[in-house]
C-alpha cells in the first residue's frame, strides 16, 4: 500500500500529487516531499497572526551505489524569513518554527550545505567538496476579514411559540453555516477561533423588536449581543453555525399572525480578536422573512 500526498506549488498555482514510499523505492520528482531541498519545489503554508507552525527541511543524498536517501536537515539548515514584518522564522532554539506577524505572504528559507561524494573507477568514492541548496516555502499569514455562507437555506421556519406576545407560529428562525475568510477571500481552516457579534438597528423599528438573541446574547440600548468571544468557537474547517430567531409583538394583530412591515439592522462580527469592519451584514427582519444582505 502506497500513500499519496498533495502539496501546493506556489509558482504554478497547482497541486503536486506524489506517492510516499520508502527511500529504497526511488522517490521520483520534485514533489516527493513538500519540503524537499531542491530548486524546483515550493510549498505554501497558511497561519494566523501570532499563529505558530513548525516546518522541516529534508535533504537528499546519493551514495556510491546510486541509491538516494533522505535526511531531516532542519536543525542543520540556516533559516531566514523573506519579510520578518509578515512572518518570522526561528533559527536558534526551534529551527524552522514560523510565526505569523501580520497579514500577507512571504517566504521561509532553509539553506543547507553538504559534502558531494563521487565515484571513480581508480580510487572509488571520494569527496569533491561541498554543495549548497536553498529551499523556499511560501508562508501566507491570514487575517480574519469576512464571512461567507457555505450551508443552510434562505427559507425560514416558524417558531413554535413567540416569547414576546406568546402566539404560536408568529416567529421565524433562519439557520445556516458561516465560513471565516482571510484578506484575500481564502478560507481560514483553523479551529477554536473565538467569535461574537453585535446587531444594531439602523432604521425605525417598525416591528417593536424585543426578543432577538445574538450568538453571544445580551442587549444594550438599540444594540444586541457582544463582540465576544463568549465560549463560541469555529470548528476544524474555520466554520460555525448561525441561528437568527425573530419574534415581535408587531407581528401579532387581533390574536393572529400578520405581516407588519420590516426593520433593518447591521450585524458586525468579531473573529479571533479582529472586527470584520469590511464585512458588515445587513439584516432585514420581517414578520415572516429574514434576509441577509438582501437575500
Amino acid at each position: 500500500m502506497i500513500g499519496e500526498v498533495a502539496s501546493v506549488e506556489s509558482r504554478g498555482q497547482r497541486v503536486i500529487d506524489s506517492h510516499v514510499a520508502n527511500e529504497g523505492d526511488y522517490w521520483r520528482g520534485s514533489g516527493a516531499h513538500p519540503w524537499h531541498l531542491d530548486e524546483e519545489t515550493e510549498s505554501i503554508l497558511y497561519i494566523l497572526v501570532n499563529g505558530v507552525v513548525n516546518v522541516i527541511a529534508t535533504g537528499s543524498y546519493g551514495d556510491c551505489n546510486g541509491l538516494i536517501s533522505y535526511q531531516d536537515v532542519t536543525g542543520a539548515s540556516t533559516w531566514t524569513s523573506g519579510n520578518p514584518a509578515i512572518a518570522t522564522v526561528n533559527n536558534t532554539t526551534h529551527k524552522g518554527q514560523v510565526t505569523g506577524v501580520s497579514g500577507g505572504a512571504t517566504y521561509a528559507n532553509a539553506d543547507h550545505s553538504a559534502a558531494r561524494w563521487l565515484f571513480s573507477p581508480n580510487i572509488g568514492c571520494f569527496q569533491q567538496g561541498y554543495f549548497e541548496h536553498m529551499a523556499q516555502s511560501q508562508a501566507g499569514v491570514q487575517v480574519p476579514t469576512s464571512l461567507s455562507i457555505v450551508a443552510g437555506t434562505s427559507s425560514t421556519t416558524s417558531e413554535a411559540t413567540c416569547t414576546t406576545g406568546g402566539l404560536a407560529g408568529c416567529g421565524v428562525t433562519r439557520a445556516f453555516k458561516y465560513q471565516v475568510n482571510d484578506q484575500s477571500g481564502q478560507p481560514i481552516r483553523i479551529a477554536n477561533m473565538g467569535f461574537g457579534d453585535v446587531i444594531c438597528n439602523t432604521s425605525t423599528n417598525q416591528l417593536n423588536l424585543q426578543s432577538y438573541t445574538t450568538t453571544c446574547g445580551g442587549q444594550t440600548g438599540s444594540c444586541w449581543g457582544t463582540a465576544g468571544p463568549c465560549s463560541q468557537y469555529t470548528d476544524a474547517n474555520g466554520q460555525f453555525n448561525e441561528r437568527i430567531p425573530v419574534c415581535a409583538p408587531a407581528c401579532i394583530s387581533s390574536g393572529t399572525c400578520c405581516t407588519a412591515g420590516q426593520t433593518i439592522a447591521n450585524q458586525t462580527w468579531t473573529v479571533d480578536g479582529y472586527t470584520l469592519n469590511s464585512d458588515v451584514k445587513s439584516i432585514t427582519f420581517k414578520c415572516n422573512t429574514i434576509l441577509v444582505n438582501g437575500n
